[in-house]
């Protein structure tokens, strides 16, 4: 994914004139790139979401790993499957949701 990032940067460059550097900031220059895909509607919405949720998804890997430092975000990754599953459905027994629409 972190190909699908760097790919991300450079066309925000290159065709938005906005400047994702991975920081924390460059969310809003994200958002500013998404308002205007949304008005596109010949776009191929799956490479998209891909492209740019990558971008997304590698700044808060590299948020995390500034805040927690590179072990506790390695042992982070993959755990809590599980027990976030888990919390969904307590959530939505909480809201008061139907069975069927617990997923």
């Amino acid at each position: 994914m972190e190909g699908y990032a760097q790919a991300a940067a450079e066309l925000g460059r290159r065709e938005f004139g906005q400047k994702l550097d991975f920081s924390s900031e460059s969310i809003d220059a994200l958002d500013e790139i998404l308002v205007l895909l949304g008005e596109t509607p010949e776009c191929d919405l799956e490479f998209e979401v891909r492209l740019w949720g990558s971008y997304l998804g590698e700044v808060l890997r590299r948020a995390l790993r500034r805040c927690l430092g590179d072990d506790t975000v390695s042992r982070l990754r993959g755990c809590g499957s599980g027990r976030r599953s888990a919390r969904l459905k307590n959530l939505s027994a909480d809201e008061g949701l139907s069975p069927s629409d617990r997923g």
